[in-house]
């Protein structure tokens, strides 16, 4: 793991954040934040302080098909839940994944390309877009995906009591 890319990811759910509150959220909230938006702050804290102690650790960490792991449980299973518990929610979450799927490609097509990407370990296959090879998982979850996953969550966490 890069160690700025650790900070990458803050500033990724940021701008999917402010997007989605600025954008595609119809309402003005009385309050900053639900009480619990805490939750799920100290739930990917603690996710990154383990990313941070396993790549300041010099113990090698090898799982097989991580991404794909890592995709289903993180990306796929929380935006399911979301729609089914929100069904409302699934213009709002197709707005921005359209938004966060073009921006999130050229960025990734970008640093591959200057070589600031690499990906090593298993994947279940290959998208390749212009000569650059990108992991199937890279791409549908993180690259398709990921701006529907941040909304999922943050809507999951923050509206559920005004969208019921």
């Amino acid at each position: 793991i890069i160690y700025d890319a650790l900070i990458w990811y803050f500033l990724w759910v940021y701008l999917v954040v402010i997007f989605y509150e600025a954008f595609l959220d119809t309402h003005c909230a009385p309050h900053l934040y639900s009480p619990k938006l805490k939750y799920m702050v100290i739930s990917f804290m603690a996710i990154f302080i383990l990313i941070l102690i396993l790549a300041l650790s010099s113990v090698p960490v090898n799982i097989p098909y991580f991404y794909l792991a890592l995709g289903i449980s993180m990306v796929l299973i929380p935006i399911l839940v979301v729609l089914f518990e929100f069904p409302v929610l699934f213009d709002r979450i197709m707005k921005g994944t359209m938004y966060f799927a073009y921006l999130y490609l050229l960025l990734d097509l970008t640093e591959i390309a200057l070589g600031h990407w690499t990906y090593p370990g298993q994947f279940i296959g290959w998208v390749d877009i212009i000569g650059i090879r990108i992991p199937m998982e890279e791409f549908f979850f993180w690259i398709m995906f990921g701006g529907a996953t941040i909304i999922s969550w943050y809507t999951y966490f923050d509206e559920n009591k005004k969208l019921r």
